[in-house]
């Protein structure tokens, strides 16, 4: 019990004084460090929002497009299909009329009619 009352003698050397203002100085930049993390993270996060609606309304908009290019295809499949059914239906009734124009030639000249 004799060192209760002692003065303490607290020493700080040059090296121990720099050392605790490093460390004071590190939390200091280690909290600057993370708010200004925290902050750019916050700033990447909403450009990579951003970035994907405007990804999400060009693929949209592409989209559209692609389905109407594929519309006014198929209409214009559509139509040379019938045009080529019309040109058939033209080829198969000038061939029956011109059997049937020889037919009756033949059977007249066979004196069958």
């Amino acid at each position: 019990m004799e060192n209760i009352n002692n003065p303490v003698k607290l020493e700080i050397t040059q090296d121990k004084l720099v050392d605790l203002l490093l460390h004071a100085a590190t939390r200091e930049d280690i909290q600057a460090f993370a708010k200004a993390s925290k902050e750019d993270y916050t700033k990447l996060d909403q450009k990579v929002d951003s970035s994907y609606a405007k990804l999400d309304q060009k693929i949209d908009t592409s989209l559209a497009e692609f389905k109407r290019s594929m519309e006014a295809m198929e209409a214009r499949m559509d139509r040379q299909f019938h045009k080529m059914d019309g040109r058939n239906n033209w080829i198969i009734g000038t061939v029956l009329a011109c059997f049937i124009t020889l037919t009756g030639l033949m059977g007249h000249w066979l004196h069958a009619f």
